[in-house]
């Protein structure tokens, strides 16, 4: 019996092989992610409310993919983010009975496991010998922007198209308001759905126009930069060339796109050309994406480039994974066909 007793003590829990219950609230958290993004996929999207359900869903995806990440990298912050997570979980099921009073059997049944959870994480031998991956907070010191070479330059680009993927569609639904109250030319579409109903409606087209701005106009002010010594001139052919080259795609998709879809049509604005492309929002793109490369761009970078590795390596999950269920909600959404009476 002893001899039983030693051997357990000097049990070693090191091997990162075996997780023990990690690997199954691993496989639990993958599950849980498959299956409520099905389950958004088969929402229509006029039934999409932004409601306390929605963003409670909403959150708990996100923690949901943070934690898996944690936990396959094996960090020490898997620990204690876990039993911060089910300690809330703990928190706002009590919270709401109280509110809302339920039945006492479905409290238990919701904090027990909780609980159970949180014991684990704070007592586990294997947790605190496995999770070792160091998770540093230290921020860095200023360092040049990535370049395209570099997996961090791939990693944020993906970021930033995400992230401007829908704020590109407020900036949409910015100049539509600017059109109806006169201030610009152009046709405003009150029926609209996905540009004023669903406010998080993500554009792709804006997502690749930020990522456009990156990788080839960034480069071209470089360029200009470094081969005209002044302060004006560099920013004059910036904003020409951005103009010009934000057109020509504009042009190209009409060509390719609108004209089937007809999404837009400019023909009754002045210096159109096919009703594809007009002079006025031409400018208007210029000045987006000169802004852009001159000054949202190198700024957002600076931001970034100080920021610990790991910090940022979570913050790319969950913008991930909220763009991910943004897809689902509105761009993958499966349409059940209307059944026969």
């Amino acid at each position: 019996m002893g001899d039983a007793m030693t051997k357990a003590k000097g049990k070693d829990f090191s091997n990162p092989h075996k997780m023990g219950f990690m690997r199954v609230l691993m496989v639990y958290y993958a599950i849980s992610l498959l299956l409520m993004m099905a389950g958004l996929c088969l929402v229509p999207g006029q039934e999409i409310a932004y409601n306390w359900e929605t963003a409670r869903t909403t959150t708990s995806l996100i923690i949901d993919v943070i934690g898996l990440w944690l936990l396959s990298n094996r960090m020490r912050a898997a620990r204690g983010f876990s039993i911060v997570v089910y300690a809330a979980n703990v928190a706002l099921s009590v919270t709401l009975a109280v509110i809302s009073p339920t039945d006492f059997s479905s409290l238990v049944l919701a904090v027990v496991p909780d609980l159970a959870i949180v014991a684990y994480f704070v007592f586990s031998r294997r947790v605190k010998a496995v999770l070792i991956a160091p998770f540093s907070l230290e921020p860095k010191r200023d360092a040049p922007l990535p370049k395209p070479n570099e997996l961090v330059f791939w990693r944020n680009l993906i970021m930033y198209y995400c992230i401007f993927a829908l704020v590109g569609h407020w900036m949409e639904a910015g100049f539509g308001m600017l059109i109806r109250w006169g201030i610009v030319s152009g046709t405003y579409t009150p029926s609209d759905y996905s540009l004023w109903e669903e406010w998080f409606y993500p554009f792709p087209t804006e997502g690749f126009g930020f990522v456009m701005c990156v990788v080839l106009l960034y480069p071209a002010r470089r360029w200009l930069q470094a081969h005209i010594h002044d302060r004006i001139t560099p920013f004059v052919l910036s904003f020409l060339l951005n103009s010009f080259v934000c057109g020509a795609i504009e042009f190209f998709l009409g060509l390719v796109v609108n004209a089937q879809l007809q999404l837009w049509d400019y023909s009754d604005l002045p210096f159109n050309i096919m009703g594809q492309v007009c002079l006025q929002n031409s400018l208007c793109f210029g000045v987006i994406s000169t802004a852009i490369v001159w000054i949202v761009y190198p700024l957002i970078e600076r931001v970034v480039g100080r920021t610990s590795k790991d910090v940022m390596n979570v913050i790319f999950v969950g913008i991930v994974a909220f763009y991910a269920l943004l897809q689902c909600l509105y761009m993958i959404n499966i349409v059940m066909p209307a059944t026969a009476v």
